[in-house]
């Protein structure tokens, strides 16, 4: 889903920043209610960014109020599909 802001622009592609300054990611998926960011770097692991931890939207970039510790990683998709499957062997 592409939810745009209030400017009418799509976050999709936003660098998304940490409390602490720390670059997070950026946005892969915009939701009424929450973010997908994918990792900066070699993770695999996306974050689930709830809307109400966003303190400021600038050009181009998401500033959070929580750093990265108060988020929820979501597991890479591939790697939850083999899991289920594991399971129900």
């Amino acid at each position: 889903m592409d939810r745009p802001n209030e400017q009418g622009e799509s976050p999709v592609g936003h660098e998304v920043v940490a409390a602490n300054g720390e670059v997070l990611g950026k946005v892969r998926e915009a939701h009424p209610h929450y973010l997908i960011v994918e990792r900066t770097g070699s993770s695999t692991v996306d974050l689930d960014v709830p809307m109400r931890a966003v303190a400021a939207v600038e050009a181009g970039r998401i500033v959070l109020r929580v750093n990265l510790e108060a988020l929820t990683e979501l597991p890479d998709e591939d790697q939850t599909a083999a899991h289920r499957i594991e399971a129900e062997e």
